[in-house]
């Protein structure tokens, strides 16, 4: 089933989005999206934006020296395959894991993720964050960052130290603004 299309076509569904960038955070947020999922029974839709700036160049080095003539979208389709792959491996007893939608698009992170968000008709995003000291995350603007101060949409910031233990499915409540 493709999601994207129903979604569009049924207001009243509205997915999770779980942007990714292939890291612990990421996937800690992935972790806490599932169990959103499953509690309002909403289901997943995990997003990678590629985003060439020329300094980001080591971000795709892995899949690119196994196949380094291809274009950087598609080394990150695959990157996306080999990342699902492996937290729904690890974490093959999570439903809404093994039936989460992906996507891969072009741009400039924070405005793409919104920008996708509002064409799935998203209620959620789900994001992980760095734990980042205060003078880095001034220096360094953050994706979540940019999220938490433009989403119209529930914004939820996971840190990679969520693990999704039974404890923690009781506990995690998302915060929003």
């Amino acid at each position: 089933m493709n999601f994207v299309k129903v979604a569009m076509e049924t207001p009243d569904i509205q997915p999770i989005l779980v942007p990714v960038d292939f890291t612990a955070e990421s996937e800690a947020a992935l972790l806490f999206a599932n169990q959103l999922s499953v509690r309002e029974e909403r289901p997943l839709v995990v997003l990678h934006v590629t985003h060439d700036n020329g300094h980001n160049g080591t971000m795709y080095r892995r899949q690119a020296e196994k196949d380094s003539m291809l274009p950087l979208h598609e080394i990150a389709e695959r990157e996306m395959e080999d990342f699902m792959k492996g937290v729904r491996d690890e974490h093959a007893d999570l439903e809404a894991l093994k039936s989460a939608q992906t996507m891969v698009v072009d741009g400039l992170p924070a405005t793409r993720i919104l920008e996708v968000a509002r064409s799935i008709n998203a209620g959620h995003i789900v994001v992980g964050s760095s734990e980042r000291g205060r003078l880095s995350r001034i220096l360094n603007s953050s994706v979540s960052v940019s999220l938490a101060k433009d989403s119209p949409i529930p914004l939820t910031v996971i840190h990679s130290k969520f693990q999704g233990s039974e404890s923690d499915k009781m506990q995690a409540r998302p915060s929003t603004r």
